[in-house]
């Protein structure tokens, strides 16, 4: 059986999961780990001293367990925030048995060979992340500061089990989306409204994601910043989910963007992040389906009768896994001619990228550093305050 998970998908209510190296769980099937404990139990086989064990989601929400230079490192993010513990010296052999539990309110231990080795506290992952589950791999967002994909050769067998909701974990969730507190818990957290300030509502993938929280910041007092609780992802998932994402509400401004997710390599069999010089591989919404979906999208947007800012696509970097460099600016120059036939104004993240990436972005990785998103949060947070006024 499964439950609903926010919109359509359903969530996996699977207790104990054993994964072997190669193993790519969707996020339909992944463990559902929003305010639980993991327990790792597994075996590895390499001779390599870098690469990824297991992960879980991207740099909004998830954990990894990685080899770091030898180093053993247990990695979650949580809204954005990373917080690691890891062995006092890197491993002699990659030959190993490990044990790996987090509680349910972050306290973690590592052991080796039957050896605790390291001991702390991280932040505990208080939402379902978007991206999967992946053994031996992330093809998906990092979770870390890690390459993308981030491979570790050899084997690896382990088992993962879920441990209890921790009830201060939960209490807590309760209290922060109280009205009562006023507060925000993340990028994908509803967010108490003030009525005597404008709505503004930011659609956008992961990069938007990044930089939500920051901009929030910058707009205190001046505006209500929401967000649809999800990655926006694709053009095609933008149409299924726009009106869902509107809902019934008066916005005064939008801020939007598609084009990543459009431009990425899709395997025949729905594979995500696929190797674009494989013919079978193809991109999830061709150049001329995206020009018909985000000319559809513009003109549902312009029914709602705010005022529009579209955020062009920023850079794919080269080396990128599933993405060609150079697609982001075909992409924008498609979506240009239509911002430009409908008057709306463009906020250029894409030329800021461009010329900033070595200290704002990541090598051969779509997704920017923290301090990189709150850089864009900055220029997102002056378009926006220039249309309100």
């Amino acid at each position: 059986m499964a439950r609903e998970a926010k919109g359509k998908k359903k969530i996996s209510e699977k207790e104990r999961f054993r994964l072997k190296g190669g193993d790519h769980l969707p996020q339909e099937e992944a463990p559902n780990i929003a305010g639980r404990g993991i327990l790792l139990e597994g075996a590895v086989k390499s001779s390599d001293p870098d690469g990824v064990i297991i992960a879980q989601g991207g740099d909004a929400q998830g954990f990894a367990l990685i080899l770091d230079k030898g180093y053993l490192c247990y990695i979650t993010c949580v809204d954005g925030k990373l917080s690691t513990i890891k062995t006092n010296a890197p491993l002699s052999s990659f030959d190993f048995s490990f044990i790996s539990k987090m509680s349910p309110s972050g306290n973690v231990t590592l052991s080796i060979n039957g050896k605790q080795v390291a001991s702390g506290k991280v932040l505990p992952v208080k939402s379902m992340p978007i991206d999967g589950l992946a053994v031996s791999s992330d093809p998906d967002g990092t979770v870390g500061h890690y390459e993308t994909d981030y491979p570790l050769d050899g084997e690896i067998q382990l088992t993962l089990n879920l441990l209890p909701l921790a009830t201060i974990i939960k209490n807590k969730e309760a209290k922060d989306k109280s009205p009562a507190r006023g507060k925000t818990t993340g990028p994908l957290s509803p967010i108490v409204n003030n009525p005597r300030l404008p709505r503004v509502l930011l659609i956008g993938d992961s990069i938007s994601i990044g930089y939500t929280i920051p901009t929030r910041e910058l707009l205190k007092d001046k505006a209500n910043l929401h967000r649809p609780p999800t990655n926006c992802a694709s053009t095609k998932q933008g149409l299924e989910g726009i009106n869902a994402w509107l809902g019934n509400h008066k916005w005064d401004v939008i801020h939007f963007n598609w084009g990543l997710h459009d431009l990425k390599y899709m395997g025949p069999n729905g594979e995500n992040l696929a190797d674009p010089e494989n013919p079978a591989n193809a991109q999830q919404v061709p150049l001329d389906q995206y020009t018909k979906n985000l000319t559809k999208l513009v003109k549902r947007l312009k029914e709602t009768g705010a005022k529009l800012i579209w955020r062009n696509t920023t850079p794919v970097p080269e080396g990128t896994k599933g993405r060609v460099a150079g697609d982001a600016k075909k992409y924008n120059a498609a979506a240009a001619k239509i911002m430009s036939e409908q008057g709306i104004p463009t906020d250029d993240l894409y030329s800021f990228s461009m010329e900033n990436w070595d200290t704002i972005g990541r090598k051969e990785n779509v997704h920017f550093t923290p301090e990189g998103s709150k850089a864009l949060a900055k220029r997102v947070a002056r378009k926006i305050l220039a249309l309100l006024e």
